[in-house]
């Protein structure tokens, strides 16, 4: 060997160093693609909900300016199965397409319903659909009167009951108007704040597919949130205010009671509960579009969640844009009805 010739390999130091490097760049190169990830959901988010905000609004324009109705207890006349809600095959499938494959048996009584595609939440894990419609803009809803659970039940517009007392109360019905109370409201047919006023937004999933995409049972399936939401409760409570204020709710059937109606507790694990049987406080799942923190903290209302108005407006709102976290009071950004303010004054009156 030539005197004074030097090995080209690098030394035990050199490679340590040329390590420590790449870990440091990855360090701070993850959460940047970390929240670029993120930021492309939340766009896909916002693309998914404008697209069914215009199926929903070209179902209104066919349809005399009514949205769809939603009856559980009702069968629909052109497939002879129960249920008639926006989410059906025979309803919002006609504007928009179905891409799931996992549905309901086709020996089930019930309705087909849509899902996968721009009805899944990117965030949405093992999702079919993540979204619901507002309950308030339903052209008509399961009465509360009369038989129930037979095709003959009678149904309503969605409105709230002021009794005699001046209580107010959250019942569908055929309810006589008190002179001086809004007795009922219908959002389909008075369209007030269009941009405010809540169409459709991301709701927590209940329910679990009856069969996967080859047909066989429900082994491999995704999970469909109910079809509508904000049925019950204070318009705060609706976003999330009872976790931080007691209940002030007059408006019937608490919040929680109606999540957990909805939740199906089975052999199969829902994972946005991660496997705890606690419900959230809120109809509303924030989690899906958090910029920042690590897996899913379902019953934390803390990140941002995406909603349509009947404008076909859309973007995404944080729990402190929706409700004072002192009072539980809704800050009116955001409306379930044009009378979600007066709502909110009547609790604090003392009203039972």
């Amino acid at each position: 060997m030539a005197k004074g010739t030097r090995s080209s390999a690098f030394t035990l130091i050199e490679l340590l160093v040329v390590v420590a490097i790449i870990a440091l760049l990855i360090g701070l190169l993850l959460p940047a693609l970390g929240a670029a990830r993120k930021s492309t959901q939340i766009i896909q988010n916002k693309s998914n909900l404008r697209q069914i905000a215009m199926a929903l609004l070209t179902y209104g324009s066919d349809y005399d300016n009514d949205l769809p109705p939603s009856l559980a207890n009702h069968d629909d006349p052109d497939t002879d199965t129960r249920g008639i809600t926006w989410s059906d095959l025979n309803r919002i499938g006609r504007y928009l397409p179905d891409t799931d494959g996992n549905h309901l048996a086709v020996t089930s009584s019930q309705s087909q319903n849509t899902g996968g595609g721009v009805l899944v939440h990117p965030a949405h894990p093992q999702g079919g659909r993540s979204y619901a419609m507002n309950y308030w803009g339903a052209s008509a809803v399961d009465a509360e009167f009369g038989p129930s659970n037979t095709p003959e039940s009678p149904y309503a517009r969605p409105g709230f009951q002021i009794n005699g007392s001046g209580q107010l109360t959250g019942a569908s019905g055929n309810i006589p108007e008190i002179p001086g109370k809004p007795a009922w409201w219908n959002l389909s047919r008075n369209l007030g704040n269009p941009s405010r006023t809540i169409l459709v937004g991301e709701a927590w999933s209940f329910w679990f597919t009856d069969v996967d995409s080859d047909g066989q049972p429900d082994d491999g399936g995704t999970w469909f949130a109910e079809a509508t939401f904000g049925r019950f409760g204070l318009p705060g409570e609706r976003f999330g205010s009872a976790e931080f204020v007691s209940a002030r709710s007059t408006s019937g059937t608490p919040l929680s009671a109606d999540l957990e109606r909805n939740r199906i507790v089975n052999r199969f694990e829902n994972p946005e509960w991660e496997g705890q049987l606690s419900l959230p406080q809120s109809y509303v799942p924030y989690y899906r579009n958090r910029l920042t923190g690590a897996g899913r903290p379902y019953r934390e209302i803390a990140g941002q969640a995406g909603f349509a108005g009947t404008d076909g407006s859309v973007d995404v709102f944080s729990p402190d844009d929706l409700f004072d976290k002192e009072t539980g009071v809704t800050t009116g950004r955001l409306l379930w009805t044009r009378l979600d303010v007066e709502l909110e004054e009547f609790a604090d009156e003392g009203n039972p």
